[in-house]
């Protein structure tokens, strides 16, 4: 604005009482915007805004990437309803039809997703955070450049590029989750604590939002990590589903020098002199809006069923109700009694695999890093009857379809214990 240049913001975050002083905010959480849905992902939102310029110019170009706002929508964790829904779904078939994007076809490949069917695990677990690793690690240009280039050989380089900013990710996060770990236990009471809120020197500033998520689901509490530097605390956070993280941020707006997000997620800059004011003031905010019964561990079955009842008819049946994520989960099913066919093995240092039968029918189960849980593998080797939460998927090798249960949790069954 200062150089006379007219800025429009596109934003999906809750709006401050005082918006930015731009030329126009397109944001359907604007206060009188009457658009319906208020869930549209960032990217999504910046999708709307070329749709609408294209309209204007009657060009039918913006369609070509519907594959990238469905991709984007689905890293960014929005609720899958609604419009957000058909975006991942009608996205989700560019996708798998061939994307005409070079780039992506390169991710897609160095990934190890060639001519395999992509969903929004795949998404989630496998292409998102290898483009969303080059911006944690400061190196934001190499997914920009992979999206936009239409030259074979540079993509096929920048993914491959990409993988290892993965790597490198997941090994400054596995150290700073175990440092964050450990800080809980020091630091924090979980009989008075609703909230966990942790300032450490120099904590990577890119996985911070990452280890909150992954403390939050570990102590099902919302957890805000701060990164200090020469005084000043950069932090991020991650909500459960009780608990709206940026009403109570506004609560305690005074004592914070920047601060936005939505109800599960935000950023923060404070000051280190107000921190501990902080963690008391979102810890009260969080006594008088959240029971603490709600804050415990629990999961939502939607069905149990025996061995017999699982069968590829009733898995592309379940198919139909994809694409999963946020506001729309995978269905989770339960099976009791299983007794193992044989002892489990460790895949990939981390992952634990083993048969299981309920006397019909026996079945492969995959429990992705259960292997480093010694109380899962201690229920699993011990248990002479084992019952299952998990989600059935369709597994193919070579050629081959069969079901796989993957495992969600594990619990002697009742016969089994003492």
């Amino acid at each position: 604005r200062n150089k006379n240049i007219d800025v429009i913001i596109t934003d999906h975050h809750e709006v401050p009482d005082i918006p930015p002083q731009a030329y126009a905010i397109v944001n359907p959480r604007m206060k009188n915007c009457a658009y319906p849905d208020k869930n549209l992902a960032g990217v999504g939102i910046a999708f709307k805004l070329a749709e609408a310029l294209c309209s204007i110019l009657k060009s039918s170009e913006v369609w070509r990437h519907f594959d990238l706002v469905s991709l984007g929508t689905v890293a960014d964790i929005v609720p899958l309803t609604g419009e957000n829904r058909i975006i991942v779904k009608e996205g989700m078939k560019l996708l798998n039809n061939g994307t005409h994007k070079v780039g992506l076809k390169a991710l897609i490949e160095a990934s190890g997703l060639k001519d395999k069917p992509l969903g929004s695990f795949a998404i989630s677990y496998i292409l998102g955070p290898r483009i969303n690793a080059a911006g944690r690690l400061g190196a934001v240009d190499l997914a920009v450049r992979l999206l936009v280039t239409e030259d074979e050989k540079e993509a096929g380089i920048l993914a491959k590029a990409l993988n290892e900013k993965n790597r490198e990710r997941q090994k400054i996060e596995s150290s700073f989750l175990k440092q964050a770990v450990a800080k809980v236990g020091e630091e924090v009471d979980l009989k008075e604590h609703k909230v966990i809120v942790l300032h450490n020197e120099d904590w990577h500033p890119g996985v911070m939002g990452i280890v909150a998520s992954r403390i939050a689901d570990r102590f099902f509490r919302p957890c805000i990590l701060i990164s200090m530097k020469d005084g000043i605390g950069r932090g991020s956070g991650r909500s459960v589903e009780n608990f709206h993280l940026f009403d109570a941020l506004t609560g305690c707006e005074d004592i914070l020098e920047e601060y936005g997000g939505h109800k599960y997620a935000c950023g923060l800059t404070i000051l280190e002199g107000n921190i501990e004011q902080f963690k008391n003031r979102v810890n009260e905010k969080a006594d008088s809006v959240v029971d603490v019964e709600k804050l415990s561990i629990s999961l939502n079955v939607d069905m149990e069923l025996g061995f017999s009842s699982l069968d590829h008819k009733v898995l592309e049946e379940l198919y139909n109700l994809e694409p999963f994520g946020q506001g729309n989960p995978t269905p989770l099913l339960c099976s009791r009694n299983l007794r193992l066919i044989q002892p489990p093995r460790v895949i990939k240092g981390s992952h634990l695999k083993f048969w299981v039968t309920d006397g019909s029918k026996n079945i492969e189960a995959i429990g992705f890093g259960l292997a480093k849980d010694s109380e899962i593998s201690k229920i699993v080797e011990g248990s002479p009857e084992i019952d299952l939460v998990y989600s059935a998927s369709l597994n193919t090798w070579r050629g081959l379809n069969s079901i796989q249960l993957k495992i969600v949790d594990i619990k002697p069954s009742v016969s089994s214990q003492p």
